[in-house]
């Protein structure tokens, strides 16, 4: 699944953006892997729940994380930004969302 990312600098009027994409590898009960892909960065990563709500496994970067709801890009970029840095959680938390959009079943 393609998808485009944009994230706004801190003086709040300049915006990046670059394409990316996320493959699920696979799904197996309420755990699903999977690569994303942008600027240059090849991501795995592992999703699922845990007592406190969600979770991401990012093996290639030897972090973990508890996650907001897919779809809650702030919390999460905000959570992976210190671990994995801005570009790069930007570009997962996106596509957590772009992938809670096609798991619901709607149109993108």
């Amino acid at each position: 699944m393609k998808y485009r990312c944009t994230d706004r600098f801190s003086d709040e009027k300049s915006v990046r953006s670059w394409n990316a994409s996320l493959e699920v590898i696979s799904c197996k009960g309420a755990f699903i892997e999977m690569r994303i892909e942008g600027r240059g960065s090849s991501i795995h990563a592992i999703i699922g729940p845990q007592i406190n709500g969600g979770f991401i496994c990012i093996p290639n970067y030897a972090v973990g994380s508890e996650l907001a709801g897919l779809d809650d890009t702030l919390w999460n970029t905000g959570q992976l930004a210190p671990l994995i840095g801005t570009v790069d959680a930007v570009t997962v938390a996106q596509g957590l969302s772009h992938l809670s959009v096609v798991l619901k079943g709607e149109t993108t």
